[in-house]
């Protein structure tokens, strides 16, 4: 169920990355997926089924995690939030929902193997399972939107005080529940409103992201009001420099921040696991088991590749691709670009899986961009004066993830276009 064709871009990709980092965004994530675990087994079946450990949640927390299947590969990431004891909700990427849906749905009926080394091995108890993208749900359907960037909740406290004036005390308590929400926080909140069905958005807040931005909220709510919603935040928040943001700045966000896509810097051609990517800690490996923890142990111990944030700073370089080869100083073969995004000022950021032995930081790397090779289309033996050989475009291993002084100051820099064209979807 998607509200709308989701644009690459509104106004242009470097105008709305720059307003996240230096205002906010507003992102229509409404076609990723959202699933509702539930019952006195909810917990149980997602310590099962995710690679995190759920029984370290608390009512309004919330973790990031990964499906994995029985030979320890990524299915997918999610977000895990704890509503209350009994009720969770997940969400998934766009592009894998239905199959999530159905791996999910096949462990809890006891259809499929969940321990390749036991096949008799089936989950003990079962959890209810509600896809709230289901028409049958159409009571219980939700959708998200992001709020990101250093003014999302001052734009969320505006939309309060946008509320009528009759409902000034639930206001007020709202107002300092949301001032005293800490990163991963989630509260479910009543915001009233003339222009909602019932005078209220029957809100899901959730302060989560997937920008790099320290602050910034993800909005879950049903569909039938989700246009309402993001014109009010749009209308209350243009002032304070809020923009709608599409897939492009998406994308380009999560790659100057360092964060993984699901394709390309998890599973993907190169198979890559988590730990791999850079998100090892949301594997835990002290559960007795989870569905793949004895083949991702396995594959963890014998690896040998990580992924790497790069950047290249020489002006008018060829733009990497994913599947680019990278190479040492020397120009022995150590790895491939997974994703890039081009800077304002000129330079190139992106990410790459690299042999371990070269992801130092300030490491030296050559990057040899596929339309390079493509243009030299003669024999070493042919070539004369005049034509054109393939050169290295050299770039530097930098932090793994960005760090705040990354972060451009008001008015500067941002990331202008991205490599894939899409984002975490």
């Amino acid at each position: 169920m998607c509200i709308r064709d989701r644009p690459v871009w509104y106004t242009s990709i470097s105008a709305e990355h720059c307003a996240v980092r230096n205002a906010a965004g507003l992102f229509d994530l409404s076609c990723m997926g959202i699933v509702e675990i539930s019952g006195p087994h909810a917990s149980y079946f997602l310590n099962l089924v995710t690679t995190n450990d759920v029984n370290a949640l608390r009512p309004g927390t919330s973790q990031y995690a990964y499906l994995l299947d029985t030979e320890g590969r990524v299915l997918d990431d999610v977000m895990i939030y704890m509503l209350t004891p009994s009720r969770y909700l997940m969400v998934v990427n766009a592009a894998n929902k239905e199959r999530d849906w159905a791996w999910l749905q096949a462990v809890n009926e006891r259809e499929v193997r969940i321990d390749e080394l036991r096949p008799w091995a089936r989950t003990s108890f079962q959890a209810a399972l509600r896809d709230l993208h289901d028409p049958h749900e159409s009571y219980g359907w939700l959708v998200n939107v992001a709020l990101q960037g250093p003014r999302s909740r001052d734009i969320l406290l505006a939309l309060l005080d946008a509320a009528p004036n009759s409902h000034a005390t639930a206001v007020a308590e709202l107002r300092e529940r949301l001032r005293a929400m800490g990163r991963g926080q989630v509260i479910q909140a009543l915001v009233p409103t003339p222009y909602a069905p019932g005078g209220v958005f029957d809100l899901i807040i959730a302060r989560t992201g997937y920008t790099g931005e320290p602050m910034g909220f993800e909005l879950f709510v049903h569909p039938d009001v989700l246009t309402v919603l993001w014109k009010q935040l749009l209308e209350v928040g243009g002032p304070l420099g809020l923009q709608p943001v599409g897939m492009g700045a998406r994308d380009s966000l999560r790659i100057e921040a360092g964060l993984p896509l699901y394709g390309h810097e998890l599973a993907g051609p190169f198979d890559l696991r988590p730990n791999e990517a850079g998100f090892g800690g949301q594997v835990k490996l002290h559960k007795p088991f989870f569905i793949g923890r004895r083949a991702y142990l396995e594959h963890s111990r014998a690896s040998r590749m990580t992924v790497v944030r790069f950047r290249m700073d020489e002006r008018d370089l060829p733009f990497p691709r994913p599947g680019d080869v990278v190479t040492e100083s020397h120009g022995k073969v150590i790895g491939r670009v997974t994703s890039c995004a081009r800077s304002t000022e000129g330079a190139l950021v992106g990410l790459a899986c690299v042999d371990r032995e070269y992801a130092k930081n300030g490491s030296e790397i050559n990057i040899f961009s596929a339309p390079l090779w493509e243009s030299w289309s003669k024999p070493y033996q042919e070539l004369e004066i005049g034509d054109r050989l393939v050169v290295p475009c050299k770039g530097r291993v930098v932090e793994r993830f960005m760090k705040r002084q990354e972060r451009p100051e008001p008015n500067g820099p941002g990331v202008l276009t991205c490599a894939n064209g899409g984002g975490k979807s």
